[in-house]
């Protein structure tokens, strides 16, 4: 099953509002603010479907040292993105950053397996057309 664009974006829309979902609820039952359980998922479905956007465009090229090129920026803004918002939190919130850094890296590791999946599929059907 290869994944366009625009099935990723709605199966990636769809993930993060349930895992806002999800974690609302965890916020509800514990009396504790949304923004902390909320936020991260948000921010992780942005800075996921922007990391699928560049791979999209590295399966596209034909130079393998352009594809690497392509799959290492796009991993390393998310991973420097990740780590100065959950900086910002330490610093601004230090009481509830826990909260804040467990929802981000769940949802953080549920949409990387996600996105993995999304792109094996696509580099799958791309090799199986060439042979």
């Amino acid at each position: 099953m290869k994944f366009s664009p625009q099935k990723f974006t709605i199966l990636n829309v769809i993930l993060s509002l349930l895992l806002v979902l999800f974690f609302t609820f965890i916020a509800y039952n514990r009396n504790e603010p949304f923004v902390f359980y909320g936020i991260p998922p948000m921010l992780v479905g942005i800075l996921s479907q922007l990391g699928f956007y560049f791979l999209n465009r590295a399966i596209k090229k034909e130079k393998i040292k352009e594809f690497i090129n392509l799959v290492i920026i796009s991993t390393f803004i998310r991973l420097i993105i990740g780590i100065l918002t959950n900086v910002l939190v330490i610093i601004l919130w230090k009481s509830q950053s826990y909260i804040f850094i467990l929802s981000y890296f769940f949802a953080y590791f549920f949409l990387t397996f996600f996105e993995i999946y999304a792109v094996m599929s696509n580099l799958r059907a791309d090799s199986k057309d060439k042979y």
